[in-house]
């Protein structure tokens, strides 16, 4: 036998009576704690209610998983608490305890730090450096439950973990800084866009031509939205798309916050158990079914099995989703949708529908130089209604101007800026392709003299 074999169930007791130390001692405040059957590994060991006396405290429903190891200095990696962390979404809780006798890695804290900004759920990740602290402390209330050769090895087994790693509580937000938006009108466009969607929601549509900027004015908008609100995004770029499956697989991804590559590694076992604490009158045993054919296909669905699958998988999605909006809003941004193919529209399509009059902004960035785009948009207007529109333009010749000044300062000559300016194009992505072949081509560079003379006859 080993020690996470011997010793798994008395970790799980033991995580429930630490947890325990965490709950508020107040008269007003009841909980319950109720240890959960035995079920294999992924679901959740504790569910705690608590409950108050004042009708203005909403009840709160606290989740508990513990993750007994072998004794090493390894992490506990996330995909092996995923599921508990679906679970948690499903069955709504507001917060979730993940204990272990490992450590977390500093991806991992990132990556939990991001699912609570979107999903609304508060994780503590308990590592071995708290559950050892709060054993020495309870130790001689502990040992008379525990056996004490049990607690021994937790405590000792500290010292092999990188105290670097212990669970930060770095709470501050980072924002990404960005490049300046060029432009009087842009920057106005920007500012009109953000007052007209601030505490709205709905579908924002930003539009224009191949590389006039969409993309950045875009990032300007959501680094805005998150640095005044705190609202969070997700970004689905559809290019990433070629199947049906695939864009539903980033929708529950982006739900769930839970990586892709970790959803496709789930067994049909890990599916149906991420479900199992839902009653049917929950969630449908049609929505299970469509559940698991999205994400463990055996076979290619026909057109009328495709859409009935669909149905019941979006049935699950509202089920899970609108709850998470209604805590807290969020803003979904869709770009690259000239990659889109015509299954992927109309699953957006959908997609839209299901949810655009709940609390989330749908943003979509969308060229008015590929039909394909304008015909999506067109029916889409025609279905639901958008709150707002903007276009971004060309850059004018003073845009321009300042646009190369800010990017290629002191780059060419005042010769070779003055005639190089009179050629470029007037959109950001193109004017930096022209210009970066002359700025290294010695050749095409002195060839900006003559040019210059002949644009000038």
């Amino acid at each position: 036998m080993s020690f996470a074999t011997d010793n798994w169930e008395e970790f799980e007791k033991l995580s429930i009576s630490i947890l325990e130390t965490y709950l508020p001692a107040d008269s007003e405040i009841s909980y319950s704690i109720t240890h959960t059957p035995n079920r294999k590994d992924g679901g959740y060991d504790g569910l705690i209610i608590i409950a108050s006396g004042n009708e203005n405290i909403d009840q709160c429903k606290i989740l508990s998983e513990s993750k007994l190891r072998e004794l090493s200095n390894k992490d506990l990696p996330m995909s092996d608490f995923s599921k508990t962390l679906i679970i948690a979404i499903n069955l709504m809780a507001q917060k979730i305890y993940i204990f272990t006798n490992l450590h977390y890695s500093t991806e991992t804290q990132k990556r939990i730090h991001k699912f609570s900004s979107f999903s609304n759920i508060q994780v503590e990740l308990v590592d071995i450096f708290e559950v050892s602290d709060r054993v020495k402390e309870l130790y001689k209330t502990l040992k008379a439950t525990y056996s004490p050769s049990f607690l021994k090895q937790l405590i000792d087994s500290v010292s092999t973990h990188p105290v670097s790693k212990r669970v930060s509580s770095e709470k501050k937000v980072h924002i990404t800084s960005l490049n300046k938006l060029i432009g009087s009108d842009r920057n106005y466009q920007l500012d009109q866009c953000y007052k007209a969607i601030s505490g709205k929601k709905g579908i924002v549509i930003i539009k224009g031509c191949s590389g006039c900027g969409k993309s950045f004015f875009i990032e300007h908008l959501l680094n805005k939205m998150y640095r005044e609100s705190s609202i969070p995004y997700h970004k689905i770029n559809m290019e990433e798309f070629s199947t049906v499956q695939a864009f539903l697989l980033k929708i529950l991804s982006s739900i769930w916050n839970i990586d892709t590559l970790d959803i496709t590694n789930f067994s049909e076992q890990d599916i149906n158990e991420i479900t199992d604490y839902l009653s049917e009158e929950e969630l449908s045993i049609r929505s299970r079914a469509s559940l698991l054919n999205i994400l463990k296909p055996k076979s290619v669905p026909n057109e009328t099995q495709q859409d009935i699958l669909q149905f019941y998988f979006f049935e699950y999605l509202y089920r899970i989703y609108v709850p998470i909006l209604r805590r807290k809003k969020q803003v979904i941004y869709f770009d690259n949708l000239d990659y889109a193919s015509g299954s992927a529209f109309q699953i957006l399509n959908k997609f839209i529908k299901k949810f655009e009059k709940e609390n989330i902004l749908l943003l979509l960035e969308i060229r008015t130089d590929i039909k394909k785009c304008e015909d999506f948009l067109s029916h889409l207007m025609r279905d639901v209604p958008v709150i707002y529109i903007t276009e971004i333009k060309e850059f004018d010749s003073v845009e321009l101007s300042q646009y190369f000044e800010y990017k290629y300062k002191n780059e060419f000559s005042y010769e070779e800026e003055k005639a190089l300016k009179k050629i470029l194009p007037r959109t950001p992505l193109l004017i930096d392709t022209v210009t970066e072949l002359f700025r290294h081509d010695l050749g095409m560079r002195g060839s900006l003299y003559t040019l210059d003379t002949m644009l000038a006859i």
